[in-house]
């Protein structure tokens, strides 16, 4: 699995206008000044026709409470999962996203580490029943 420097990730979701992600989804709606408002995708019953409010960077419905940006979104709309929806939204947009070496390097040392414990395990397992042998 891939992970990402906290900074591209900040980056990218100060440049993703949230209200582009969701229109591409369901078409443009009701203008009120420089919000939008739409029918809110996160449940059946609607009280009012126009019950989520967008603004450039959140996203929140005024009958259920969901609130969220555009990476909440997609992962709750969509049901990505918060890599793919990163990545999804860094190819819209066209920002690189820069892999977060540190992590790999971690994750190769712990899978490093396990590889070991399972070697010292199995040596001891070996050394424990030579012990019994010798004892019986």
């Amino acid at each position: 699995m891939k992970k990402y420097t906290k900074e591209s990730v900040y980056l990218l979701k100060s440049l993703v206008d949230l209200r582009e992600v969701i229109f591409d989804e369901f078409g443009k709606r009701l203008v009120s000044g420089n919000l939008y408002e739409m029918p809110c995708p996160f449940h059946e019953e609607k009280i009012g026709e126009n019950n989520l409010v967008v603004s450039k960077d959140r996203y929140c419905c005024l009958e259920c409470g969901a609130c969220g940006d555009a990476v909440e979104f997609l992962m709750t709309n969509n049901k990505m999962i918060f890599i793919d929806a990163i990545e999804f939204l860094a190819k819209k947009t066209g920002v690189e996203l820069e892999e977060d070496k540190l992590f790999g390097n971690a994750r190769w040392k712990l899978e490093e580490l396990k590889a070991n414990k399972k070697i010292k395990k199995d040596v001891f397992e070996k050394i424990e029943k030579l012990l019994k042998e010798l004892i019986e």
